[in-house]
């Protein structure tokens, strides 16, 4: 009787090369769990809630339910005397369908620009004046943030003053050059992660401002390839948060790491079947951004497979072709034709844009599949694990 044997994979993701790439990311299961988390903050009890659950079902790209009731709820608790309210309401009333919050609210913006003012109330008195087509006083605005920054330049203090700082017209040199005065603060975790002691939140809330900044000023933030992927990671590796604020800010700064003009981390990950044989002998690897979507045409190569006892190479230079279907992002080999022995192998993959004015992606180098392989009479039997380095 012929003996029946299968092809089983364990897991992992790590960095090495050019950056660490991250070790998941935003897939559709997540995006249908985010929306329906973002909808079951209606009836909303609070204007932050409404404001975070609603630009985070934009953010998705989905209609917000009950949009006109929606609308009444901002209207409702909209306080002309308090800039954190004129924010959340005018947010919420620049993204929903014929929603307009009356106009006395122009005259407290121009008035709360103060240096008695904290930098998250200074954002929001800015951000409130983009959504409502309030004259910016870029200068007047500038030297207050400048002020307040002297008193407080704490973590998030910064954050928020690089998104009022992106906002500004005029030279804001000056905001950009404190980017890495943020990033040096990070905390590494395991050498795969990079976050700030504040939490998730806050962590997206800089490298979101940081890189808005960076695109305003049209110059590179202070932070590298492999600190972009840390962030990412560690960013996508929180998308199950509860916290309304947390997940719209994740969110944010992921969709940010897609289009950004400096870095966008791929995700490559194992979507083949953990049992590999004879009958099923194909290997398929995702190559993503963080959201999950494809980032253009690639060239995808197993530059070698070499078994780790000895450092034989039963494979070099081998083309991944894309799959089959209509998912642009997976790719495909076949690993049996190489007709590996026993032992634990690496397989070394590269991947590489086939534009090649592309500079932006991260961890494009020296993706490590390592698999275990024992053989029987019939067929391969393999125990092993998957790496990006």
């Amino acid at each position: 009787m012929a003996r029946h044997s299968s092809f089983f994979f364990f897991f992992a993701l790590a960095v090495v090369g050019q950056a660490l790439t991250p070790s998941t990311f935003f897939t559709s299961n997540d995006q249908a769990r985010l929306q329906a988390h973002f909808t079951t903050a209606s009836p909303y009890k609070d204007l932050a809630t409404a404001h975070y659950s609603i630009l985070g079902l934009t953010l998705l790209g989905v209609a917000v339910p009950n949009n006109n009731e929606a609308c009444q709820f901002a209207q409702s608790k909209f306080d002309p005397g308090k800039v954190e309210t004129v924010y959340y309401a005018s947010s919420i009333s620049k993204v929903l369908k014929g929603c307009s919050l009356p106009p006395d609210a122009s005259k407290l913006l121009a008035n709360a620009v103060s240096e008695n003012s904290s930098v998250q109330e200074l954002f929001f008195v800015v951000s409130a004046m983009k959504n409502l087509g309030v004259p910016i006083d870029s200068p007047k605005i500038s030297k207050v943030l400048t002020a307040l920054l002297k008193k407080d330049d704490g973590v998030a203090s910064l954050g928020y003053a690089f998104h009022i700082a992106a906002l500004l017209s005029g030279n804001v040199d000056s905001f950009a050059d404190r980017i890495e005065d943020a990033i040096v603060q990070a905390d590494e975790v395991d050498g795969k992660y990079l976050q700030f002691e504040q939490g998730a939140g806050t962590t997206a809330l800089v490298i979101d401002g940081a890189y808005a900044l960076a695109d305003a000023v049209k110059k590179a933030p202070a932070i590298n390839a492999e600190q972009a992927s840390k962030f990412a990671n560690f960013l996508v590796n929180r998308k199950h948060t509860a916290n309304y604020r947390s997940a719209y800010l994740i969110l944010k700064a992921l969709k940010t790491f897609t289009s950004n003009s400096y870095h966008i981390p791929i995700v490559v990950t194992l979507e083949s079947n953990m049992a590999v044989s004879a009958k099923s002998p194909i290997v398929k690897v995702r190559v993503s951004n963080v959201l999950g979507q494809t980032i253009g045409k690639l060239s995808v190569v197993a530059e070698k497979a070499k078994r780790r006892d000895d450092g034989a190479v039963i494979l070099s230079k081998t083309p991944l072709k894309p799959a089959a279907g209509t998912d642009q992002t997976l790719y495909e080999f076949n690993l049996m034709a190489s007709k590996p022995g026993q032992g634990l192998y690496e397989i070394t993959v590269s991947v590489a844009p086939a534009n090649t004015e592309e500079s932006r992606l991260v961890g494009t180098s020296d993706a490590t599949v390592s698999r275990r392989s024992f053989v029987s009479t019939n067929r391969l039997v393999a125990f092993g694990d998957f790496e990006c380095r």
